[in-house]
């Protein structure tokens, strides 16, 4: 069985497999570039009217709340930071077997936050959505981090950390409070995602910065 023939279940559509998710998603921003562009031809033949729309205001959220946010927007560089003060002869050394290396940390983030990205969209849009846990310990193998591009992940995580950023400062009160229910651990709320992931980036951060300093210690 290759990579491409593994399948698991769509809830909506049945089997699912890695081929058909490629079928899919080779044409997806292609069509909707094409939307886009259909759009722009129907606002010049409609004589480019002015827009009366106007973007919603933030979100009301207390102290606590707000601070967790602006600990979340702030994670990303504070990664970015960390990595870049690896030497580059440390950054796949690991400090003892079976641990993650820099570049293997770097590589579950994007992993992670691309999740993160999709389960407070799931938490806000569905109702009692599941949230589907994985093995984190399995990926770093089964996707082979070590031969992936720290700098591609590093890309992805500023990205979706970016764009949800700006998306949970707009949330109202009453978003923060829905729920699902997550497949390893239950109850699951907008609340618990943002104690989770406000911590995040910055606990690798310095998970990396203590790989650095235990590589300097060992090569002293």
């Amino acid at each position: 069985e290759t990579a491409w023939e593994r399948a698991g279940t769509h809830t909506e559509t049945g089997r699912y497999t890695a081929e058909q998710w490629l079928h899919i998603n080779v044409e997806h921003l292609e069509a909707h570039a094409a939307q886009i562009e259909s759009n722009q031809n129907q606002w010049w033949a409609a004589g480019a009217p002015g827009s009366s729309a106007s973007a919603p205001g933030p979100g009301v959220v207390g102290p606590e709340r707000n601070s967790l946010i602006e600990q979340y927007a702030a994670g990303a560089a504070r990664l970015r930071a960390a990595w870049a003060a690896v030497p580059s002869e440390a950054r796949h050394w690991r400090p003892a077997p079976g641990e993650w290396s820099a570049h293997e940390v770097v590589c579950h983030t994007a992993d992670s936050e691309t999740n993160a990205y999709a389960r407070i969209r799931f938490l806000v849009a569905q109702d009692d959505p599941v949230i589907q846990g994985y093995d984190q310990e399995h990926w770093v193998s089964a996707l082979d981090y070590a031969a992936l591009s720290a700098e591609s992940a590093m890309a992805a995580v500023e990205a979706v950390r970016g764009h949800t950023a700006a998306f949970i400062r707009r949330l109202p009160e009453a978003a923060w409070r829905r729920a699902g229910t997550h497949s390893e651990s239950g109850p699951y709320s907008g609340d618990d995602w943002l104690h989770i992931y406000s911590a995040h980036l910055e606990d690798h951060a310095r998970q990396i910065e203590q790989n650095v300093a235990s590589f300097h210690r060992q090569h002293s």
